[in-house]
């Protein structure tokens, strides 16, 4: 399961127009100490998200039961996850964003017709206002936080961190089917006219990455 190969195809940097260094993946030792680092050190949730991606031996495959139920600690009554999901964001009580991170988990894992993304995503059905997502929420103050999650008002139009990504898990799920069009139209009117900030070119990524996307919507994104 592990990289066997040390060089990757050399990226270009196109203002000097000559090719970077490639970059190596991780010698198998260097990923072996890096697996067991987590092993010994590391959250329950993210032990067995080692596990399933990378099984110790053949007797042992990883299984999606095990994340599911570290998952499920983070997830509150409501649907949400909070509990500190989001490293950067502490609070116990679920927020939009820390919602997303285990979506993402749940679709890597191919959970996404489970009970817990079912209530996930009818957690952020209960919080869509005006065409969009906000991150967070005032209650997100009342704890340990980076600064950059501080909660100073809600923000007008489009917020493409997160709703861009959480677009992808509606249509893979078929959920709030009557907001899909109209999420999708402001989606791609956002990523023509708009510049972006890295958090919401990833959360483009992740859409544009949906299997549920038709042809013409994802040639619609690739600007």
């Amino acid at each position: 399961m592990l990289h066997e190969e040390l060089l990757v195809t050399p990226y270009t940097d196109e203002n000097q127009d000559r090719p970077l260094q490639a970059i190596p993946f991780l010698s198998i030792t260097a990923q072996q100490r890096a697996m067991q680092f987590i092993l010994e050190f590391g959250t329950n949730l993210q032990r067995e998200r080692l596990l399933f991606h990378f099984p110790q031996n053949d007797n042992n495959p990883g299984s999606n039961a095990n994340v599911l139920a570290a998952l499920s600690h983070y997830q509150n009554e409501d649907g949400g996850f909070g509990h500190g999901l989001e490293a950067d964001l502490r609070t116990k009580q679920s927020t939009v964003i820390s919602t997303t991170l285990g979506l993402q988990i749940l679709d890597q894992v191919g959970a996404m017709s489970s009970d817990i993304a079912n209530r996930a995503l009818e957690y952020l059905g209960s919080t869509y206002k005006h065409g969009t997502w906000q991150p967070i929420h005032e209650g997100a103050n009342d704890a340990p936080h980076a600064p950059w999650w501080k909660f100073d008002g809600e923000r007008p139009g489009f917020q493409a961190n997160p709703t861009a990504e959480i677009l992808k898990y509606l249509i893979l799920n078929r959920s709030m089917p009557g907001e899909i069009t109209a999420l999708m139209t402001q989606a791609i009117e956002h990523i023509t006219e708009e510049p972006l900030e890295m958090h919401e070119l990833l959360c483009f990524v992740r859409l544009y990455e949906c299997d549920g996307l038709s042809h013409d919507q994802r040639i619609a994104l690739r600007p």
